[in-house]
């Protein structure tokens, strides 16, 4: 009786050869990955931003209700935590709080990772709930910005807001790698 043996398959000497190489790959292109996804999250941070406040002007317009803005870890309450997430609401008295009759219209997650965001301004802008009026959709304060820090300066970003609540991102204008405030200064955190 004659068994052909005609088994295929890989020795333990491939397979370990080819999960080293494998091994050896991911290591090497890690920091690149980590460096890609921090990329992405510092420049899809306007894309991320500009719709929320524009919403927020727009339904603040065609509502004829001050709306808010305030950063929030779980979307019910306005405690300055603006890398979770954002609430936009009705604030009926215009007292720049969450009030038990104000009406939440949306939340906006965020859940940043590789940065801090915090909002910055000059006068009333130092608030933490940004308040657009009624008549005209614009901000109750002055110029500010969202600032954006993450943990190398090529990363930092800001989204500057204007009075009338048109926003736009900040640029690196000198080609340094590193983007500048509204006053053309490299953005520091």
């Amino acid at each position: 009786m004659k068994h052909d043996r005609n088994i295929s398959g890989f020795t333990l000497f491939e397979l370990v050869t080819v999960i080293a190489v494998i091994s050896i790959i991911v290591l090497i292109s890690s920091p690149f990955l980590a460096s890609l996804l921090k990329q992405n999250e510092a420049n899809k941070l306007y894309y991320s931003l500009k719709p929320i406040l524009t919403d927020a002007r727009t339904q603040a317009y065609s509502l004829h209700h001050a709306v808010g803005l305030c950063g929030s870890n779980d979307g019910s309450t306005c405690n300055n935590d603006w890398n979770k997430g954002i609430i936009t609401f009705l604030d009926h008295n215009q007292n720049r709080a969450l009030d038990a009759d104000d009406q939440v219209l949306s939340y906006h997650s965020l859940s940043l990772k590789y940065g801090i965001l915090a909002w910055r301004g000059a006068g009333l802008s130092r608030a933490s709930v940004l308040l657009f009026e009624p008549e005209r959709g614009r901000l109750n304060m002055s110029n500010g910005s969202f600032w954006y820090c993450a943990d190398e300066a090529k990363w930092h970003r800001l989204v500057i807001l204007a009075t009338m609540g048109h926003s736009r991102p900040s640029k690196d204008n000198n080609g340094d790698g590193i983007h500048e405030t509204a006053s053309g200064v490299n953005i520091s955190c």
